[in-house]
């Protein structure tokens, strides 16, 4: 293999090239919005990208302690490490040190984007730089790394997981260090705590290619004594880095389901998944390609692909080069465990299963821990990549038509990519503003009154289901902790706690400094006693139940509060047979809804003014607007998408000029009322209903019901 010794001053302006190229690349596909710290609000309502950053504002609330990524003001009383966040604990550590001068408003997600764009071009200017010196070709081949689909595919999602360049960092050195010194020790320890401090998928990659190195190393100088102590002093730093970051700290199985669910494809490097505006996309094994073989993305690009047939050829054409002391031995095994680790036991092509082998349990409790395997395959993608470009620099053909090639095949490259990189141009490239759905002034009074919210059960407010985001984010600029959170892996003990305090609301006992929130409006039938309790505050608050000992707050129980009078289970055609003449009736739906209606409650339905049958249109969005005031027809629509629908002041409604500002929101997951800018759904799976009181002027109940069974539903009366 032909390669390259550059001067410092040539290897310096390759590296400034790399890095500068990285910082155009980022900033071309995201915009400088991002490296603001003090822009928070593209942070929310962003999933995991929201999960990271909530750990990171517990975090910086909470005094240090050890291990020193842990919280115990988040999973309170239990806690939990940002390892379990993905907040990026290296950069969550930097910026707690300095967090009494940081103002309140506070982000390093931008900052580190940047960073991995830098480091990643850095890495590979210095990677292809070995076998030109054409700063032409190692631009175009510095871009090609830097528009990965694999990692622009995880960048600001999994974002921790976007620092590539921690795998191609590991490469270089693979590939470049050749000295058993001490310098040496240093680079893999310094590598590997890296690794450790940004993500456990990472440390396992790196590792991997470690031990590939210590292969060679003795394949080499045959000095066992030197490898032996390389790889104690690694695994040593590697473990008590892990410790101190807060690894160990989850007192339960960290083995997670779905090993074989996340693999990758073997169809991966060719199928777009979504990527591609040339080619289709090809079968995964589940219900689409979405559902877990995501994990698995593996897409070379349409110019890369080019590239890769036409470096085959070439290998064909001229033979393999053969070379004395080469490095082949650590580049298979990391080929075949990599390989082997990303397939799982599970080998799949398309949609169909090839190959399924028993492992013994103690290697698939291990591999479990890693369960979404697919993602184990980035090394070999990017050894790909290098393959690549080496095969096509070491070849016969001229440098000017080789660089000639590689820059056409770049543009191939952006041609094929090019709906992707509008799409995060569209989404990054302007300003967004996040309002906390927790609008009523309740949470106002609140904040300075209470220490604790307290989520129950915790497993209603976290994915898939929807709702911790609020909480999290209102607790931790309140100074308050919170018990539930979305965490990669939860303590059993979180769980556990939260079941006994549900126990002991049920047997009439509560915390005087705790905020009690529920999102299962049935298990409220549970309270009645503490609900008819003076010394507690009971009611409706922007959706969700909530219970608390009675501080003296003044407004707290009479601004944006609804207070509950009494709870009942009912069935839906007897809640039905209640409403009365003067009643105006809201009804939303969340979820599949109407599985299981019976007749009797679609009559009774149809004698209130709704004319739709719920029953035909199963799965739809639907909503309705009726009761006597509105007249004989309801106001009512169906559709497959999210319906919404806005009625303010002084419009129609039905029969009469509507007194109050209304919007409607239903579908999929979603039913949401604002009556006036007060949220009253109940936002419950299957139907669920507000009753306005045209007499009194406001709403005096909620009720939900899932028609998906009829079930008992639950019938809320407002004081």
């Amino acid at each position: 293999m032909k390669t390259f010794k550059a001067s410092r001053r040539e290897f310096v302006l390759e590296s400034i090239l790399g890095v500068f190229a990285g910082a155009a690349v980022f900033l071309f596909l995201y915009g400088p919005y991002l490296l603001n710290p003090m822009y928070t609000d593209w942070l929310m309502n962003s999933g995991d990208l929201t999960q990271h950053f909530l750990g990171w504002e517990f975090f910086r609330s909470d005094a240090w302690r050890f291990p020193l990524g842990v919280t115990l003001i988040y999973g309170f009383p239990v806690g939990i490490s940002i390892v379990y966040t993905d907040s990026i604990p290296l950069f969550a550590f930097i910026f707690k040190l300095i967090q009494p001068v940081l103002p309140a408003d506070f982000q390093y997600f931008g900052l580190f984007g940047i960073v991995s764009f830098c480091l990643q071009g850095l890495f590979a200017s210095l990677l292809v730089r070995r076998w030109t010196q054409n700063r032409a070709v190692i631009l175009f081949v510095t871009v090609f790394f830097l528009l990965s689909p694999v990692m622009i595919f995880r960048m600001f999602v999994h974002t921790a997981l976007a620092a590539h360049w921690v795998i191609l960092a590991a490469l270089y050195l693979f590939f470049t260090r050749k000295e058993n010194n001490s310098l040496d020790i240093a680079l893999w320890i310094i590598l590997h705590v890296t690794a450790i401090t940004l993500h456990a998928y990472l440390t396992l990659m790196v590792l991997i290619i470690f031990l590939g190195y210590l292969i060679n190393n003795y394949l080499q100088y045959k000095d066992a004594l030197f490898v032996l102590k390389l790889l104690i002093s690694n695994t040593c730093m590697l473990l008590f880095t892990a410790w101190a970051s807060g690894y160990f700290t989850v007192k339960s199985n960290a083995v997670g389901g779905g090993l074989g669910l996340y693999s990758m494809n073997l169809n991966a490097l060719i199928n777009p998944q979504g990527w591609s505006t040339r080619l289709y996309d090809l079968p995964t094994y589940g219900i689409n390609s979405f559902w877990g073989q995501y994990e698995g993305f593996q897409y070379l690009g349409l110019g890369m692909i080019f590239l890769l047939f036409l470096a085959a050829v070439l290998s064909f054409l001229q033979g393999w080069e053969e070379k004395k002391n080469d490095r082949r031995s650590g580049t298979v095994f990391i080929l075949l465990t990599c390989l082997i680790l990303s397939l799982s036991p599970m080998v799949t092509l398309g949609q169909h299963i090839l190959i399924e082998y028993p492992v013994p349990d103690i290697v698939y409790m291990f591999w479990s821990i890693f369960r979404a395997s697919g993602r184990l395959f980035w090394p070999v993608y990017y050894l790909l990549f290098l393959w690549i470009f080496y095969r096509i620099l070491n070849s016969r053909i001229d440098p000017k038509k080789a660089a000639a090639v590689i820059g056409i095949m770049l543009l191939v490259q952006l041609w094929d990519l090019s709906g992707i990189i509008a799409g995060k141009r569209d989404h990054y490239h302007h300003r967004v503003e996040y309002t906390n759905p927790l609008q009523s002034n309740f949470w106002r009074e609140a904040a300075g009154s209470y220490k604790n919210i307290l989520l129950l059960p915790p497993g209603h407010f976290v994915p898939p289901h929807l709702g911790y985001e609020a909480f999290a984010y209102y607790g931790a600029k309140n100074s308050m902790t919170l018990n539930a959170g979305y965490f990669a892996r939860t303590d059993i003990a979180v769980e556990e706690y939260a079941q006994e305090q549900i126990l002991g609301l049920q047997a009439g006992n509560m915390c005087g400094d705790s905020i009690y929130v529920f999102k299962d409006f049935s298990l409220m039938n549970n309270f009645n006693a503490l609900i008819q309790d003076q010394k507690v505050i009971s009611g409706m608050a922007d959706g969700y139940f909530i219970m608390a000992y009675r501080q003296d707050t003044g407004n707290i129980i009479n601004r944006g509060f609804h207070k509950v009078k009494a709870v009942e289970e009912i069935q839906l055609q007897e809640y039905l047979d209640l409403i009365e003449d003067h009643h105006i009736i809201f009804i939303t739906v969340n979820e599949e809804a109407f599985g299981a209606l019976k007749e009797e409650s679609v009559k009774k339905m149809r004698d209130l003014g709704f004319a739709v049958d719920p029953r035909e249109h199963e799965g739809h969005s639907y909503y309705g607007i009726g009761g006597k005031p509105v007249g004989e027809k309801s106001i009512e629509a169906v559709d497959e998408g999210i319906l919404e629908k806005t009625i303010c002041r002084g419009e129609p409604l039905g029969n009469y000029i509507s007194s109050i500002d209304i919007h409607i929101t239903s579908g999929e997951s979603v039913s949401s009322l604002f009556i006036d800018g007060q949220q009253y759904s109940p936002n419950q799976r299957g139907v669920n209903v507000v009753l306005y009181d045209m007499q009194e002027n406001r709403v005096t109940e909620i009720a939900s019901f899932d028609a998906g069974t009829e079930a008992r539903g639950t019938r809320i009366i407002l004081k």
